[in-house]
């Protein structure tokens, strides 16, 4: 139970400054979505129209879908690549990539006790929110998906399911929480990356609410078992099971 009991302080060969850090999440969450929409968006503007009188099965949805997919690839990408190149966010989050978790049965019952909470928050969420999902899907442009393409839905859940949980718990934990846990308290910087987390859900004010809730859940099972890969793990599973149910 080594994995379960080394202490999740651990930073690599030196903390990174704020300076590295500001820059790392500057860099990794504001100028490559801002990069990564420039390359998608100017070719998609510029053929969509073609695109949607050549294929009567292509809608502005599915135009939207498409785009995404391609964005969300190009930005998980450009981020791992930063990271690799980046020595003081590199050294940040590699400490905290391990699989050692998954060799424990400790590690599946954090996820069912996880997966429990989090199904009792969103309960009393859609009751308090009735509209919040509604607003989410409106904002994605996900409330017709059923209706696309087959090729267009598997894209879409390939986005939300499995490279975005990817992408963000690299930054929210993997960066932010982390880098947090380097000069503060445990609880400090899980409340702080949560709120942040949240505040990055914006759809609706149901959203944000579920996503910090999410964020303090994900941020647990980090600190327990000092890797990010359970979390990314739950985190897929938790938004394909959204994204059935939604």
């Amino acid at each position: 139970m080594k994995v379960m009991e080394q202490s999740s302080n651990h930073y690599g060969s030196e903390k990174p400054s704020w300076g590295n850090f500001v820059w790392g999440v500057f860099f990794t969450f504001i100028l490559v979505p801002i990069l990564s929409g420039i390359i998608v968006e100017i070719p998609s503007e510029l053929y969509s129209g073609k695109l949607l009188n050549s294929f009567d099965s292509l809608t502005k949805s599915s135009i939207a879908a498409m785009d995404m997919f391609v964005m969300t690839i190009l930005e998980l990408a450009i981020t791992c690549l930063f990271i690799y190149r980046y020595k003081p966010i590199r050294e940040l989050i590699f400490p905290a990539v391990s699989f050692s978790p998954f060799k424990f049965r400790k590690t599946y019952l954090y996820f069912v006790l996880s997966f429990f909470i989090i199904f009792l928050a969103n309960i009393i969420l859609d009751y308090v929110f009735p509209s919040a999902t509604k607003e989410q899907l409106n904002s994605l442009s996900l409330e017709n998906i059923w209706s696309e393409p087959g090729i267009i839905i598997f894209m879409s859940i390939i986005t939300t399911s499995f490279i975005v949980p990817v992408y963000e718990e690299v930054i929210f934990r993997g960066i932010i929480l982390r880098f947090f846990h380097s000069r503060f308290s445990f609880s400090t910087s899980a409340i702080c990356s949560s709120f942040l987390f949240g505040a990055a859900h914006f759809y609706s004010i149901g959203i944000m609410i579920s996503a910090f809730l999410a964020g303090l859940i994900l941020s647990i099972l980090y600190r327990k078992t000092n890797s990010i890969l359970p979390g990314i793990l739950f985190h897929m599973i938790n938004n394909l099971l959204s994204y059935f149910v939604s």
